[in-house]
């Protein structure tokens, strides 16, 4: 059965995704990020080069990773794991022989985890034809396409993958409609730290386009380290003379600047990367 895959960037949400009242859908990026985007930088095809090479040099070790609560098996190469993850590679360090090493990760979603491992191999994040298509109105947001890459996001976070960190917010910035993200606000809150990435996102998403009247309407979504979070900055827009409707730019403007995570020094992105989709049902 093949694999039928689409680049995915921006798009209209389909029916089944169909935006809230309230919510005027994801920030849309500027034409020049649009056409940036198509384009293939030469740290792009460094990455995949070495990711060639990674697998060639280990064809015959495999790594067995065992998934949710289902110890759902998946089987990464040696040396791709160990070059992408220092993270999953320290969990490998008590093994002395490759056959012998099966990593349990039984609190991670098998889903999220197959993407991750594709990630791996093709610098791409690519997601099942099922989740793409699933409704957002899902009755568990985890469950939903943007809970995915929220998911994505937090377990590369774990695992020490900076450069699929800066990859799924990419994703999130041009996928995720307001709602999506303030759903699973609270998630977001219990699975990462004071100052990362993925809450300043939420936040800044919420503060540009959410009320008064809208915070006491979806108060049950928001925790008070997310309200703590959100009142900072009011304060701080303030304190710098921002207006949110006079001054607001979309979030991809600076998404390198304001979301990613680079080493000191390092250039800044100048293309926001997409994801892709597996048609699993098609021959």
């Amino acid at each position: 059965m093949s694999l039928d895959l689409e680049f995915i960037f921006s798009r209209s949400p389909d029916p089944l995704n169909a935006k809230h009242p309230r919510d005027n859908g994801a920030p849309q990026p500027s034409t020049a990020t649009v056409a940036a985007s198509k384009r293939y930088s030469q740290e792009s095809d460094n990455i995949q080069h070495l990711q060639k090479h990674c697998l060639y040099n280990s064809l015959g070790d495999m790594i067995s990773l065992r998934v949710g609560p289902d110890s759902v098996l998946l089987s990464v190469h040696r040396d791709v794991l160990l070059s992408a993850s220092p993270g999953l590679a320290k969990m490998c360090k008590p093994f002395r022989a490759t056959e012998d090493c099966i990593i349990f990760l039984l609190d991670q979603c098998p889903d999220t985890l197959r993407s991750l491992c594709y990630w791996m191999y093709h610098n791409e994040i690519c997601i099942s034809h099922a989740i793409e298509h699933r409704s957002s109105d899902h009755s568990d947001p985890e469950h939903t396409t943007t809970g995915l890459f929220v998911k994505l996001w937090i377990a590369s976070d774990k695992f020490s993958m900076p450069r699929l960190m800066n990859h799924t917010i990419d994703v999130l910035l041009s996928r995720a409609k307001t709602m999506d993200l303030v759903r699973l606000a609270r998630y977001i809150y219990s699975k990462t730290k004071r100052g990362s990435n993925l809450r300043k996102l939420l936040v800044k998403v919420v503060s540009s386009r959410f009320d008064a009247d809208d915070l006491d309407e979806y108060r049950d979504w928001i925790s008070e380290n997310f309200l703590l979070d959100l009142a900072k900055a009011a304060f701080l827009d303030r304190d710098q003379g921002f207006n949110r409707f006079r001054d607001r730019k979309p979030l991809q403007e600076e998404f390198c600047t304001n979301f990613h995570v680079h080493e000191k020094g390092a250039a800044r992105c100048e293309v926001m990367k997409g994801y892709i989709v597996a048609d699993e049902g098609r021959p």
